[in-house]
């Protein structure tokens, strides 16, 4: 298991000696509201120079983790388009060879998980919509704005990004996990305190709540990744049934993700036996690490890192988002709302 992976584990047990650091958590959340007031003057400043006809959507989180942010945003994405808009999508762009550099990078046909992180470029793969990435989310923004005709941009995470200007804020929560033990970085896994989550205008939650420590929002929408089929890693048109591996006698499972538990969980929810190996958010993937005599398992965002040394035998499996009726209702109202005030 990763250090990455151990202090998820243990934020989200609420291991006793935690506490101890709650001077420390205390700090954090000062320098945060610090930050966010001087960050907030340049998200006005840069609100006045954009399209008034333009809706800003952050789909982010307050937990470190993952929450299922991606799978959501594409979902909204596919939705915008039916109903008519043209969407675009900025990102930070994390494990991206320029992650460091301050230039922002616009996706095109010949972009790469390197060019652009692994769920950017699972986004530009699915979607071909307009898609930046930058360090600045802001910076992004602008370069986006400015290269196509979107009448809405989508942030991929960035909730905790305030010089970037939004019209309305989507927070996921891990129905498993929860707020944790319900502390501020370093003492637990909240970026920011519960009550951040009031202020947002949608909360969704990603897989069932857990009962003995409820969500502090009013109003939460819940959120169900179905699984549809496994594609090829080599070739994404070719699929296979889900229960194309039920009877297969060595599996690996490998997962790369925020929680890879998550993905272990769903494997076992369709009666496979297999063996699992778990790595670290954004972990950038060596042929070594995927073995050519088994039939490998992997997520969506998993398999875009390892397409160039993957073999026949590795699958990842394609997910769908389930909302309800009302959130779609809700959304599509607010974004009509801004694009069309």
């Amino acid at each position: 298991m990763s250090f990455e992976n151990r202090c998820l584990q243990v934020w989200y047990e609420g291991r006793w000696w935690l506490h101890l650091l709650r001077p420390l958590s205390a700090l954090f959340q000062a320098l945060s509201r610090c930050r966010k007031f001087f960050q907030q003057q340049s998200a006005h400043e840069l609100a006045s120079s954009l399209p008034k006809n333009l809706a800003i959507v952050v789909v982010g989180n307050i937990t470190l983790g993952g929450t299922g942010k991606t799978p959501l945003l594409i979902a909204l994405v596919k939705r915008l388009r039916e109903e008519g808009f043209n969407p675009g999508v900025i990102s930070r762009g994390y494990g991206r060879d320029e992650e460091s550099s301050d230039a922002v990078y616009l996706a095109g046909p010949h972009s790469s998980a390197l060019d652009l992180g692994d769920e950017p470029f699972l986004i530009y793969q699915q979607l071909a919509c307009p898609l930046a990435v930058g360090r600045d989310r802001a910076a992004a923004l602008e370069a986006l704005v400015e290269a196509h005709d979107c009448d809405v941009i989508l942030s991929d995470d960035g909730l905790q990004h305030y010089r970037l200007p939004r019209h309305i804020e989507i927070a996921v929560i891990d129905g498993a996990r929860g707020l944790g033990n319900g502390l501020c970085l370093p003492a637990g896994p909240l970026r920011e305190t519960g009550r951040r989550l009031e202020a947002v205008d949608f909360v969704v939650v990603n897989g069932p709540a857990r009962d003995e420590k409820p969500i502090p929002a009013s109003v939460q929408y819940s959120m169900r990744l179905k699984p549809q089929s496994w594609h090829s890693v080599l070739d994404i048109t070719q699929t296979l049934p889900l229960s194309a591996f039920v009877a297969e006698p060595d599996l690996l499972a490998v997962a790369g993700i925020g929680n890879p538990q998550r993905f272990f969980n769903t494997l076992s929810a369709l009666d496979l036996d297999f063996e699992s190996r778990a790595f670290a958010d954004h972990y950038a993937y060596r042929a070594e690490d995927i073995p050519r005599e088994q039939t490998v398992l992997m997520t969506a965002k998993d398999a875009v890192k390892c397409q160039d040394f993957a073999s026949e035998r590795c699958w990842y499996l394609a997910v769908e988002s389930e909302l309800p009726k009302m959130f779609w209702q809700q959304f599509l109202s607010r974004v009509r709302k801004q694009v069309s005030p």
